[in-house]
């Protein structure tokens, strides 16, 4: 069975898959450690994606390692180059952890599972498409690079996986700066806020 409970991504005890990638030309930048640090905090990274969820839900959402080391793995893919692009790279890392771990899809593994590709890998899309996306409702989101240790960013797309929309502003998307679902920054550890009202409705918190 997969982890995913769609429709009831808010509340209670959910896990994260981090995955990162070792292509033929070019490798994830952060490390293991680094990642993992990023993600869940580890005492090391005291601002996180699991502390800041745990911030904006009240305590209502618990969001913890896979059951891996670290909560983080990660894959080699020898025969595929970051020029093929992030479309046949995310194929290949999904085909691969299948094989890993005899699942017949990463959502065993996870309720979210974060893929970080090497930089160079997002050779189609525009704008804010070119540093991360996610499907709505769904387990998997996918980051360029350096934009997978971004705090805002993580919040955006995790968001986008528990099916919150852009916030936008006067008709403009992303321009409603007031919750993550907005503008995304660099800054491994903030800026630290929430989702907008709107959103914290949606989710019950």
């Amino acid at each position: 069975n997969g982890h995913r409970q769609l429709g009831n991504n808010f509340i209670g005890d959910q896990s994260i898959l981090v995955v990162r990638v070792i292509a033929a030309d070019r490798t994830t930048t952060a490390d293991e450690t680094a990642l993992s640090n990023g993600i869940f905090g580890n005492g090391v990274d005291l601002h996180n994606l699991v502390s800041q969820f745990k911030a904006c839900s009240y305590g209502k959402l618990n969001l913890m390692k896979a059951d891996v080391p670290n909560g983080v793995v990660t894959v080699r893919l020898p025969s595929i180059r970051t020029t093929q692009g992030d479309g046949t790279m995310r194929n290949a890392i999904t085909n691969e952890l299948n094989e890993m771990f005899n699942v017949d899809s990463p959502s065993q593994l996870a309720d979210y599972v974060i893929y970080c590709l090497p930089a160079g890998a997002f050779t189609n899309g525009t704008g804010f498409s070119t540093i991360a996306y996610a499907f709505y409702n769904s387990w998997l989101s996918v980051f360029n690079d350096d934009w997978c240790m971004s705090l805002s960013l993580q919040m955006h797309e995790i968001g986008h996986s528990m099916n919150f929309g852009h916030s936008n502003e006067g008709g403009e998307t992303y321009e409603d700066e007031s919750g993550f679902m907005g503008y995304s920054y660099p800054n491994i550890d903030g800026p630290r806020k929430c989702f907008n009202a709107a959103k914290s409705w949606q989710s019950g918190w």
